[in-house]
């Protein structure tokens, strides 16, 4: 992999620097880059010491030499092994075996038997529709009485000149998606999770965010991890842009001095409902619960995890 301008150390010294109070404009004209490779630095790089940014390096290099390798090898084994995708239609299947016989020269023959398609199949060409006149009458029939289901519709036709059996009309009358639709209004069911009984610490951590700005109108987020059973603040995390990697490694700090948590409440920000804190959770067997959306909308009192930020942010001195 080509390696950028720029090293970790660098890239941590401008971010510290950043930090300090210096402002974005400025760092990016000073080192000769775009506001916005700074910003990508800062979700990527903000937080970590120079070792942890040098070993997250290390690691997406190992992760996209290991990548390429596995390409490789399936583009190697394409070929020659058997298809093992789940199985097309068949239109898909003969566009899958003309495209082997023209990108690699392969006969009919073996193009079949590569996507697992009888030669007969490849060959056919489909005979003209002998119901065009009947499916025709049908639609136009239909929409005259939209109200009329098959059965009515095979009378009708019956009397007009077009003998046919009721399965027949069944079965045309499916293919035109004729059937009376009956329409029942969508409603978004979503019960609320059942309060647990905390017994012990650990047992349950509350995360979430508290905004606020600056005397010079800079806005900030403040994320706090909270022990539901002890009512214990365990990380106060500042700065004006939290990211869902910048959340994992303030929980992962947490984790290596206090111990794993059973199970993690949060709202449904998208911060917590990112594929990658996803991931995070179920790599560590860490139950989520999420606050229902009625119980944080309602104009009653929060719930107790989650009037910790209430209380910091009237309390903090910013």
């Amino acid at each position: 992999m080509k390696r950028g301008r720029f090293s970790e150390e660098q890239i941590v010294g401008i971010l510290k620097e950043h930090e300090a109070g210096r402002k974005i404009s400025e760092l990016a004209r000073e080192n000769g880059i775009s506001e916005g490779t700074l910003y990508t630095w800062k979700s990527k790089y903000g937080g970590m010491e120079v070792g942890e940014a040098q070993r997250l390096r290390s690691l997406e290099d190992e992760y996209r030499r290991l990548k390429q390798l596995v390409a490789d090898l399936s583009l190697e084994r394409s070929i020659g092994s058997t298809r093992t995708k789940k199985r097309l239609e068949l239109a898909g299947l003969r566009a899958d075996a003309a495209f082997a016989m023209e990108q690699f020269a392969l006969s009919e023959r073996r193009a079949c038997r590569l996507v697992e398609l009888e030669r007969s199949s490849y060959r056919y060409e489909p005979r003209a529709d002998h119901n065009a006149e009947l499916r025709e009458e049908l639609v136009k029939l239909a929409r005259q009485k939209p109200r009329y289901g098959y059965r009515r519709l095979h009378v009708l036709l019956s009397k007009r000149g077009h003998p046919a059996s009721a399965q027949r009309i069944y079965r045309l009358y499916r293919e035109e998606r004729l059937m009376v639709r009956r329409l029942r209004r969508k409603r978004l069911v979503r019960p609320a999770s059942e309060g647990r009984l905390l017994l012990r610490s650990n047992q349950e951590w509350a995360v979430d965010f508290a905004c606020d700005a600056l005397a010079t109108g800079r806005g900030i987020r403040i994320l706090a991890i909270v022990d539901a059973f002890t009512r214990e603040c365990l990380t106060l995390e500042v700065d004006t842009s939290l990211s869902s990697p910048r959340v994992t490694r303030a929980l992962e700090h947490s984790i290596e001095e206090r111990g794993m948590p059973e199970s993690i409440r949060c709202d449904n920000g998208p911060e917590l409902t990112s594929r990658h804190f996803l991931g995070w959770c179920e790599e560590r067997k860490i139950q989520l619960c999420r606050a229902h959306p009625r119980l944080l909308r309602s104009r009653k009192r929060p719930p107790g995890h989650f009037r910790f930020c209430g209380r910091g942010k009237r309390k903090l001195p910013l």
